[in-house]
């Protein structure tokens, strides 16, 4: 960052640390004079990796609001182009946290088509949201069956939404590869891309892509959230090696998280502001309509933070069939710890 590159890391990092908490005071406060709390110092600065999309908001919130820097933690969030990349930053240290897909873990800790040296050690702490993705076609499909002989999109052909998709489809008796066809394409910018320009007539959408997609007409058939046991989608996580020498921070983090999750449901002006400032060009009107969906009870937000174990286990069943080379996976806890939230919650 310039601002660091002027002063020096640890310099620019003292004085964001100061600003930080000279923020969180009560407004008016300094300039009326009146005796308020000292603020806790905040010592740690952390690096979190993410990808570009709506599912951020919780960590914005913690931000803006300055939950971090009231639990004695500035998080730096830093969005990535590809779990490669992610996945790569995390365990060169980079990013001590990340959020991700919980499949990508999974897939990463089993070697499921993905290596990386030396042995991953990483693990979900808190989970973000239950699948938040749309499976979205064509105007003129408007079933299944006329889903035959289409072109269908996906990030990559061996990842936990390729997975949900193929599942999806499967359940209303169509075979990939017989009935239809399958294109990795990257992600949903260059998804949704393909499928305004006609490329492909269906893909796996999150918000804000979803919503913009129904305006043009586009059909929404289902949600990862559909399938039985539901789904977990994307969790907040780190390293095993980390969190254990960081207890203090990873405490921090958990409740400045659980914060921010509760505040979205309780103040839905806040929040969709908090959209619009970091959403450039996000109308009102779409801002309302993602926030429902950051809302929804089956696929949207997690309530406070909280991995659902069923939606986990829903991932290692679709990894078990679908990954390869084949492994039976049955065990949630090689993947999630959640003991830090329940500290968190519990103070």
């Amino acid at each position: 960052m310039a601002f660091a590159s002027r002063l020096g890391t640890a310099a620019a990092y003292a004085a964001m640390a100061y600003l930080a908490c000279f923020m969180a005071l009560p407004e008016g406060a300094a300039a009326q004079g009146k005796p308020r709390a000292a603020p806790r110092p905040v010592d740690s600065v952390i690096d979190m990796a993410s990808f570009a999309g709506t599912s951020n908001l919780p960590v914005w919130i913690a931000q803006d609001k300055n939950y971090f820097t009231r639990n004695g933690v500035i998080v730096h969030l830093e969005q990535v182009d590809s779990v490669a990349a992610q996945i790569s930053g995390v365990m060169a240290g980079k990013y001590p946290l990340f959020m991700t897909a919980i499949d990508n873990i999974v897939a990463y800790q089993e070697g499921q088509g993905v290596t990386t040296p030396p042995l991953p050690d990483m693990f979900a702490f808190m989970g973000v949201h239950h699948g938040l993705n749309s499976l979205v076609v064509k105007p003129e499909v408007m079933t299944y069956q006329d889903m035959r002989g289409r072109k269908m999109g996906v990030d990559t052909l061996t990842s936990g939404y390729a997975f949900v998709l193929y599942r999806l489809l499967e359940r209303n008796d169509l075979r990939r590869g017989v009935d239809y066809k399958v294109v990795p394409l990257g992600g949903p910018v260059e998804r949704f891309a393909a499928l305004k320009e006609g490329r492909i007539d269906g893909t796996l959408l999150s918000a804000p892509n979803d919503t913009e997609a129904t305006e043009l007409n586009f059909t929404i058939l289902a949600e990862p959230s559909d399938l039985v046991g539901g789904y977990e989608g994307t969790v907040y996580a780190t390293r095993r090696s980390w969190a254990s020498t960081h207890p203090r921070e990873m405490l921090a983090v958990a409740r400045s998280l659980i914060a921010a999750h509760d505040s979205i449901r309780v103040d839905k002006a806040g929040a969709i502001a908090v959209l619009r400032a970091h959403i450039r060009g996000l109308s009102e009107e779409r801002a309302e309509l993602v926030y429902t969906g950051l809302v929804d009870e089956k696929g949207g937000l997690s309530k406070r933070g909280e991995i659902s174990v069923e939606g986990v286990k829903t991932v290692l069943e679709l990894r078990s069939e679908m990954g390869e080379p084949k492994k039976s996976l049955t065990d949630p806890s090689r993947y999630i710890d959640t003991s830090y939230f329940q500290q968190a919650r519990g103070q």
